[in-house]
């Protein structure tokens, strides 16, 4: 699964490197102090949801590598995940080196699915970010003591542009991420059905779930 997530992002590089371009440009800044701290708010739930994934994972992780050490039945030569080998695992040095082996493994892979989630997450972050500033935009663009007709109709305007190129943004975004996301849903939800019991895992996959749940129904309220 991370693999072909990977894949997938390594295969749509360009297209996200044109999303960083496209967050950088003036448009999409944020005009005073209110908006800035509106991103903040958006960027300091992002941050939460993180952590809380890295962490779960990093105790799933520690446990998943170190159970056959833990429970003492590395003497028997089990190996944290259970896998054929065209030879004979249960000597020691080679019962060494695999463990070596599929420790690096889940740890690598792990690492890249953790990364390849908190980056959708956080161009859905982005994107509420985003919405957060047209909204209030909207809220100011005319004062009528300070700004003329002409002064209201330009602010409108470029709230209008605003909202076009977050849409574009938006679009582009879900054609770089859209197969990642089927993916994880797939994936996830039959690791959750299978490990209904192991509720380590359990919470790490429904985290991983969470996120693209989460930051796409605070897209899904913004826009309402």
């Amino acid at each position: 699964m991370e693999i072909l997530g990977v894949y997938t992002i390594i295969k749509n590089m360009e297209k996200l490197k044109q999303l960083l371009v496209t967050l950088d440009i003036d448009l999409f800044q944020p005009k005073d102090r209110q908006q800035r701290n509106l991103i903040q708010s958006n960027l300091n739930s992002w941050k939460i949801v993180v952590w809380s994934f890295w962490l779960l994972t990093l105790i799933w992780l520690f446990f998943y590598n170190f159970s056959p050490i833990l429970d003492k039945t590395s003497k028997e030569y089990r190996l944290p995940f259970r896998a054929w080998y065209p030879y004979n695992t249960e000597t020691s040095l080679q019962y060494e080196l695999i463990y070596l082996h599929q420790f690096i493994g889940i740890t690598y892979l792990t690492i890249i699915s953790i990364n390849v989630d908190t980056l959708i997450a956080a161009l859905n972050m982005y994107t509420g970010a985003q919405l957060d500033i047209i909204c209030d935009n909207v809220r100011k663009f005319h004062n009528s003591e300070t700004d003329t007709p002409a002064d209201a109709n330009r602010k409108l305007t470029n709230c209008i542009h605003h909202h076009r190129e977050l849409l574009k943004f938006v679009e582009f975004t879900n054609n770089f991420y859209n197969w990642v996301i089927f993916l994880q849903f797939l994936v996830g939800g039959v690791s959750i059905g299978l490990a209904v019991f192991q509720l380590t895992v359990v919470s790490v996959d429904e985290i991983q779930v969470f996120m693209y749940c989460w930051f796409g129904n605070e897209i899904e309220v913004k826009v309402v």
